[in-house]
């Protein structure tokens, strides 16, 4: 396709430079308008639907104390920059993780693969901060290590 694209132009040239010979091997006007089917394929509408679950998950995940650090101090009985961890981890492993997860996207099956292993890493993630039920300072190290995590 690109060496009739250069083909084509370079037969445009001649002619405009004064070659008044005919052109041969001249491409149809079926060829270069080619009208290709871009409907979307249902396989793509699921992995469009897991990501955005994911990403929702994602977020409801790293904002879950926010709104409530001051209960999660009295809950947890620690202080309140233990409680704003929570929502700095998620940046501090977002930053030097985004370059890994664009690389795993353009080298290898694409958007598929990188959102199982996302969605596989959030699952376990919130499967170890499901252990912070207890009202202990133990249980909020649970709580930390399954957000960054799932992050």
């Amino acid at each position: 396709m690109i060496g009739q694209q250069y083909n084509a132009m370079d037969k445009t040239e001649s002619r405009m430079l004064g070659d008044s010979s005919p052109v041969r091997d001249m491409d149809s006007v079926e060829d270069h308008n080619d009208i290709r089917n871009d409907s979307p394929h249902p396989r793509r509408w699921l992995v469009l639907t897991v990501f955005s679950l994911v990403a929702q998950g994602n977020g409801m995940i790293f904002l879950a104390l926010s709104s409530i650090s001051g209960k999660a101090q009295t809950f947890y009985g620690v202080s309140e920059n233990r409680v704003n961890l929570t929502v700095i981890l998620f940046y501090a492993v977002y930053v030097p993780f985004m370059p890994i997860a664009t690389w795993m996207v353009n080298t290898t099956d694409g958007l598929r693969k990188v959102v199982l292993v996302a969605a596989f890493s959030m699952a376990l993630g919130t499967g170890i901060r499901v252990f912070a039920f207890e009202g202990t300072k133990r249980s909020f190290d649970y709580l930390i290590l399954g957000t960054s995590i799932a992050a």
